[in-house]
């Protein structure tokens, strides 16, 4: 089972030593990032998902230890409900996964945005509603929602491909 887990700033690894103990290394850890200079000699990495990680193992399925292991340093807490949200996690996660480069960091197809799917807000006011992008350009998409023309910025990434 997959969890979400919000680590404290710059104490990553150590949330992940602690986890990994805890569950005696029966753990699997996905952290997805973009590179963001290829001119240096040393890669550079941005996590997207800023100090949020999945992690995996059997031993999530217990409530009562998601609450044992709550307090483990380095972590700030567990996002609730992920049993809930296990397709779409997975879904994620292999989305992700068919879009990484040999370094492991996403290639610019994961941000492409096509005029032909359709897509679903995920959070935010407009949560569950179903829209098409109608055009794009640097700055934001025009989109159709409910039979209206809206503007959303490109950097607002509350929605998912659901096509």
């Amino acid at each position: 089972m997959w969890i979400v887990a919000k680590y404290n700033s710059k104490e990553l690894e150590v949330f992940k030593k602690e986890l990994s103990d805890k569950l005696d290394k029966d753990v699997e850890y996905y952290h997805p990032k973009i590179k963001i200079d290829n001119t240096s000699k040393v890669k550079k990495f941005k996590y997207i998902l800023d100090r949020y990680i999945f992690c995996q193992s059997k031993k999530f399925l217990n409530q009562k230890f998601i609450s044992s292991a709550s307090n483990l340093r380095g972590l700030d807490y567990f996002l609730k409900d992920c049993l809930n949200y296990q397709d779409e996690i997975t879904k994620f996660i292999n989305f992700c996964k068919t879009n990484e480069d040999i370094d492991g960091s996403l290639k610019r197809s994961f941000f492409n945005f096509s005029l032909k799917k359709k897509y679903q807000f995920i959070s935010g006011p407009f949560k569950n509603l179903i829209f098409n992008i109608i055009s794009k350009n640097h700055k934001r998409f025009e989109i159709m929602l409910s039979g209206k023309k809206v503007f959303i910025e490109r950097n607002y990434n509350n929605f998912l491909s659901i096509d």
